[in-house]
């Protein structure tokens, strides 16, 4: 003591792997710890349990305008540089039991 109350994961790819770590601790992820976790990979969020708060990054809004934007460049070469900008969305945990 004292221990965190929350620990913040940099990506999705990693959130199973320490979900796994914690449980063989004895540490129950949503109720011992809050986790934040970032990218919102639904391919990997998904199947955990409690879901964790997750930054999304808007990751395939990127892809898109990327790809939008380099088929406007190959047509108008000339064209003048354009900047997006892409707010993060924070999605809340989704936990089976009560949560203080």
């Amino acid at each position: 003591d004292p221990r965190p109350t929350g620990l913040f994961i940099p990506a999705d790819e990693y959130t199973l792997t320490v979900y796994g770590l914690l449980f063989s601790m004895g540490i129950r992820p949503g109720v011992d710890l809050d986790i934040i976790s970032c990218n919102n990979d639904m391919a990997i969020v998904r199947g955990l349990h409690p879901r964790p708060a997750n930054i999304d990054i808007h990751t395939r809004w990127i892809g898109t305008a990327g790809v939008t934007q380099l088929l406007e460049r190959l047509q108008s070469p000339d064209m003048p540089r354009n900047v997006r900008r892409f707010e993060p969305t924070l999605i809340p945990a989704e936990y089976p039991w009560p949560h203080p």
